[in-house]
């Protein structure tokens, strides 16, 4: 850089200008910024550039860039949170819809949880990890309380296995950033799968399941007594 300006100082003074401007549409343009995939696009670019220009041994535009992220994370952290009260605020019956096949909210939340795990694998920062576990704690609690709306636990169950069925079938598409997601999503699925299968045996085989079971804890009472 010396080699073409002369002087650092002297390059400095050349972009003040451009860096006033470009500081100065951030300023306008953030607040009203609510795309939180458009943040993390705009983060992740900024880290490339900074990488290219550490390859470079160009530290010219490190106050830039560390600046830059500055006015992002903070902007994207606002926008996330905003993201994750909707979700706890909503109210669920105005968003329930007559039907177990998943929904609609569930489905945007995957494929958006898909698009950040795949940015995030490029650009690697601990925060967003964080911000995705509260996310997925809020829409799990969002998926609770529409399968409620329904009036069976079957439906229920039925539901929400259509819903992690779903979300494992996004993510798998994703790749590997996203096994720890799949895992839990798998592990819910597994779980009310077994919830499932144990309401249609009761709603076909009430009397033998509850003889089966009364007579299972007389032997394990009976086995206790014993040892």
């Amino acid at each position: 850089m010396e080699s073409f300006f002369g002087e650092e100082s002297l390059f400095y003074q050349v972009f003040e200008g451009p860096f006033a401007v470009i500081d100065q549409h951030l300023d306008i343009t953030l607040p009203n910024c609510h795309d939180a995939v458009c943040l993390m696009l705009i983060i992740c670019i900024t880290r490339k550039h900074q990488l290219v220009m550490c390859n470079r041994q160009l530290s010219c535009l490190d106050n830039y860039f560390d600046k830059a992220l500055m006015y992002l994370w903070p902007r994207f952290k606002v926008v996330f949170d905003m993201y994750i009260q909707s979700l706890y605020q909503c109210d669920a019956k105005t968003l329930w819809i007559d039907g177990t096949h998943p929904h609609h909210i569930a489905r945007c939340y995957v494929e958006f949880t898909a698009s950040l795990v795949q940015l995030n694998a490029e650009c690697g920062d601990g925060q967003l990890d964080m911000n995705l576990e509260r996310l997925q704690s809020a829409i799990e609690f969002l998926l609770v309380r529409l399968a409620q709306t329904f009036t069976t636990t079957k439906l229920q169950h039925l539901f929400l296995l259509n819903n992690y069925d779903m979300a494992i079938s996004v993510l798998k598409e994703t790749g590997d950033e996203a096994k720890k997601l799949q895992k839990y999503f798998e592990e819910k699925l597994e779980s009310n799968m077994m919830a499932f299968v144990d309401d249609l045996l009761m709603e076909h085989f009430s009397d033998l399941l509850r003889f089966v079971r009364s007579h299972v804890c007389k032997l394990q009472k009976t086995t206790c007594q014993l040892l």
